[in-house]
């Protein structure tokens, strides 16, 4: 009974372990010469992953949250990325909504999906153009 106890703990365990296989990536909202610019890093062991975006969100965190910019890949993995101006978008990939103009004060959160991961940050634009950024 003991063997089949930790036969089936033994399996869950791997099988967590092996479904779990994605990447953490950190973003960043910075003002760079004026407009907004996301900066998403490398990831994995010593930074070894490099990030394919396939998909980016930016919406206004409010009651209710509202997608102001969105970009998808055309093709089945989307380019390498590490900074992407808001509102312009990169050879494949196209914008389906927006973008729509940032407010200052308004707090928004920008998400980054890639073929083997993600990551995203929560942002606002002070009254003096000041960029804060929010770590959840």
């Amino acid at each position: 009974m003991l063997r089949a106890i930790l036969r089936v703990v033994t399996i869950f365990v791997v099988a967590m372990a092996l479904g779990s296989c994605s990447y953490a990536y950190e973003v960043t909202a910075i003002a760079k010469n004026g407009p907004m610019v996301f900066t998403i890093s490398n990831s994995g062991l010593f930074g070894s992953r490099t990030p394919y975006v396939n998909y980016v969100n930016v919406e206004r965190i409010d009651k209710p949250t509202k997608r102001v910019w969105k970009l998808e890949t055309t093709r089945s993995n989307g380019p390498e990325m590490h900074e992407l101006r808001y509102g312009e978008f990169p050879a494949g990939m196209k914008s389906t909504i927006g973008p729509t103009e940032l407010a200052l004060g308004q707090l928004y959160r920008v998400t980054f999906l890639t073929i083997d991961g993600g990551g995203y940050c929560e942002f606002a634009i002070s009254d003096g153009g000041e960029v804060l950024n929010f770590r959840p």
